[in-house]
């Protein structure tokens, strides 16, 4: 019983890998993205299903952004 509980497991966590960007479904794990649009990304997964449908948008590092704006707005 436990068995196939993991192997299910296992299988549906393959699907989820191996489906395309607009269809993912992303994990809550906190791991920032930076990408060249100023945003900051809860994960890799997020940013790829937001970023694939925005040809000008690309990876910029890993962890926050920081903004230095010395009026300390949101912009």
């Amino acid at each position: 019983m436990f068995g196939n509980l993991v192997l299910s497991i296992i299988f549906f966590a393959m699907y989820l890998t191996d489906a395309d960007d607009s269809s993912c479904v992303c994990s809550t794990l906190f791991s920032p993205v930076c990408a060249t649009n100023g945003r900051t990304y809860s994960n890799r997964c997020r940013y790829a299903s937001i970023g694939s449908h925005r040809t000008h948008l690309t990876h910029r590092l890993n962890g926050f952004i920081l903004s230095l704006d010395a009026g300390g707005a949101d912009n």
